[in-house]
């Protein structure tokens, strides 16, 4: 006995679409020289420079600098694409470094002189952005990739509400063809 199930080419093709557009997300790719007797922070974050101050999400994970040493990040998943300015704050963490963010880019904290620049509260301190706003700022930035995943996401909420039904009628099929019948 041999059940065939039939996988339409559109779903196939969604799937993929979706495996092929999450793939070519930009990542965040850059290397911070320490050229300062000090361990340095830095982090992506996602606002331009002149702002030194965002929402929780806002930033990126950290990187820690060892003094007179070199380190490299790379995160992948898109988040390059969103990063406008790279900050780096010594250990009290006071902004020694904010530069628009280049992919590959090497960015160098040279010798601090004084007490250094504006001091950043820890990120736990910071506000967390409402939802609602997040989305709103999304869409401004980037309406034709939610044109683009709307359907993509409204048609994957169906696949999900309907493949319960498929699985419930294969099996019932299932226990049809096992039945001896009655004659």
């Amino acid at each position: 006995m041999v059940i065939r199930t039939r996988i339409p080419a559109s779903v196939i093709g969604l799937f993929a679409a979706c495996a092929v557009l999450s793939a070519c997300s930009d990542p965040l790719a850059y290397t911070i020289v320490n050229e300062t007797d000090r361990e340095l922070t830095a982090w992506g974050f996602r606002e331009p420079c002149e702002s030194t101050l965002g929402y929780r999400d806002d930033y990126s994970d950290v990187l820690v600098i060892p003094p007179h040493e070199t380190a490299d990040y790379y995160e992948t998943w898109g988040n390059g694409s969103d990063t406008d300015c790279i900050q780096v704050v010594d250990e009290s963490r006071r902004l020694v470094l904010a530069e628009p963010y280049e992919l590959g880019t090497t960015y160098v904290a040279g010798p601090i002189e004084g007490p250094g620049g504006i001091r950043l509260p820890e990120f736990g301190d910071l506000p967390k952005q409402p939802w609602l706003d997040g989305q709103a700022e999304d869409i401004s930035e980037n309406p034709f990739l939610y044109a683009l995943f709307t359907p993509i996401l409204l048609a994957s909420i169906a696949a999900l509400i309907i493949l319960p039904y498929g699985i419930y009628r294969a099996v019932r099929d299932l226990r049809s063809y096992r039945r001896p019948s009655s004659r």
